[in-house]
């Protein structure tokens, strides 16, 4: 089992990564699955511990900051759409992650 910091950083990773493509991909199927699989990959993190205030805003902090990087790297993928909606989607993406996984 991963310490509590080693949980944060993968699911903040996963769930970032996934955010990312939600916003970059929202109509291709094969984007849309790996972010399943990611979200399911950090739900399991999340199953295994009880989070508090503090590591929920760590959370939103390093998974934000992973989804914007990632947004970043695949500029040609914009198709016309604007970086802040881009990451105004992802950000929606991770607060929803954070109140079905981790405010239980």
């Amino acid at each position: 089992m991963k310490s509590r910091k080693q949980a944060l950083k993968s699911m903040s990773s996963l769930v970032g990564n996934a955010a990312a493509h939600r916003a970059l991909y929202p109509r291709h199927a094969f984007s849309i699955r790996e972010a399943m699989l990611y979200e399911a990959q950090a739900e399991d993190f999340a199953l295994a511990r009880h989070w508090n205030d503090l590591e929920i805003e760590i959370f939103r902090e390093k998974s934000t900051r992973e989804a914007i990087n990632e947004i970043r790297r695949r500029e040609h993928d914009y198709r016309g759409r604007k970086f802040q909606d881009l990451v105004a989607v992802a950000k929606k993406k991770i607060d929803q992650f954070i109140a079905k996984e981790l405010r239980r």
